[in-house]
């Protein structure tokens, strides 16, 4: 709605007397702003409205311009000086106007009409609020908060997991710097990248190679360096030294032959021998009793000996002379018992010495003739020949009388048996005087 510009006659406060001179009743007419009537006045513009001349002032009063205004700003508002007449022709396309929503920048006329420009886009301001709404009244974005715990970034890149609350982005955990490995120490995290510094662990830090079959692996310059190997010696006698597995450490343990000579521990076993890789004991020690005054012992594990206990004292035993009898253990030793008496053996023998080896007396025959009793009392002159004692002559029995027969010799009393005849046999009573005696 444009409007033609005034005369501005009162603006420039002339005043007609100074134009005049001085002493002038009236401005002359056509002088300036001057008048004398209203005629004087008019500007020929029939636009601007009627002037009139103030007579107090000889000034003219400009009249109260033609309002063309259509209220709008696509229309152009055009007075016709000569009339006074109006017109709204549609303004120069992308002329600026306004549509009457707030929520729309850059509207500018088109054929007349104001045409919405591109909407206010209410972004959010920050991440921790939702994107805003328009007010069309007055263009103002309103601007909700996202969830509580809705993730945002702090602006520190050494904080995870942080969270809006209540429209603000509260920070989260601290990254911590844990150590890269075990030849690095723990780190410091850099806040405009997040990442944590590695320094290098100091030099000889224990560490692990991952090679269980290496002891002593110390940190060098940031790496793990092997320490020494692990040595499989044979873990006892019925085993072979043998190889490490690199993922345990665990040496192997291969068993020696079966029969593979050892040693139990155990010195009361002999010809110990490797069994499926453990040694076993072999036969076992016997204590026998060294000698017939001591009992049978026990072995002793640790060195083998047996030991050695005396029978009782008085226990029976043989001390090797078969000359002594009774023998008896006295404080572990054979104590020889009575001596053997070598007594006669017979009447035909001398008494003998006893024999040391076999206890056997000698036996020594008396001289031959040596007169002796063959304990037959039916021989006499009985004596002796090479140690046995021979009959010489016989003992007789002679008939008793006329009515016994010849007896017999009773070898045990010498005495001659005295069988009576039958009765009825003849015999002779010496008397003569007597006949048929029997």
């Amino acid at each position: 709605m444009r409007v033609g510009l005034p005369r501005l006659a009162l603006a420039l406060a002339v005043t007609c007397a100074l134009v005049a001179g001085a002493g002038a009743a009236v401005c002359p007419v056509g002088v300036g702003d001057c008048c004398a009537v209203d005629a004087d006045c008019d500007d020929g513009d029939a636009c601007t409205g009627l002037e009139t001349c103030d007579a107090s002032s000889s000034t003219c009063v400009a009249g109260t311009p033609v309002d063309c205004s259509d209220q709008d700003p696509c229309t152009d508002d055009v007075c016709d000086p000569l009339t006074g007449t109006c017109s709204n022709p549609p303004a120069v396309d992308g002329t600026p106007c306004e549509d009457a929503d707030a929520c729309t920048a850059g509207d500018a006329c088109a054929l007349g009409r104001c045409v919405p420009g591109e909407p206010v886009v209410c972004a959010a301001f920050d991440q921790c609020h939702e994107a805003g709404i328009c007010d069309p009244a007055t263009g103002d974005c309103s601007y909700a908060p996202v969830a509580d715990a809705t993730p945002c970034d702090d602006g520190d890149a050494c904080t995870v997991g942080d969270a809006c609350v209540a429209g603000g982005c509260v920070p989260g955990v601290a990254v911590v710097c844990a150590h890269l490995d075990q030849c690095h120490d723990a780190g410091t995290c850099d806040p405009s990248t997040g990442d944590c510094s590695n320094p290098a662990a100091a030099d000889a830090t224990p560490c692990e190679d991952g090679d269980a079959c290496t002891v002593g692996d110390a940190c060098v310059a940031g790496s793990c360096v092997a320490g020494v190997p692990v040595v499989c010696g044979a873990p006892d006698q019925c085993h072979e030294p043998g190889t490490c597995n690199p993922a345990t450490g665990t040496c192997s343990n291969p068993a020696k032959p079966n029969g593979t000579a050892c040693d139990d521990g155990n010195a009361c076993t002999s010809g110990d021998t490797c069994e499926g890789g453990t040694c076993a004991g072999g036969a076992p020690v016997v204590c026998a009793p060294p000698d017939q005054c001591h009992d049978a012992g026990t072995c002793n594990p640790s060195t083998g000996t047996c030991s050695n206990p005396a029978k009782p004292d008085g226990a029976v035993c043989d001390d090797g002379n078969a000359c002594t009898t009774v023998d008896m253990c006295d404080g572990g030793i054979c104590s020889g018992g009575k001596p053997v008496v070598c007594e006669l053996p017979d009447q035909c023998h001398d008494a003998g010495t006893c024999n040391p080896a076999t206890g056997i007396c000698s036996n020594p025959a008396k001289p031959n003739g040596t007169a002796c009793d063959d304990g037959n009392g039916c021989t006499t002159g009985d004596a002796c020949e090479g140690g046995s004692c021979v009959a010489a002559s016989p003992v007789v029995c002679h008939a008793q009388d006329q009515c016994h027969d010849v007896g017999t010799c009773n070898p045990a009393s010498g005495i001659c048996s005295n069988p009576v005849k039958p009765n009825g046999t003849t015999c002779d009573d010496g008397n003569a005087c007597t006949r048929s005696d029997t």
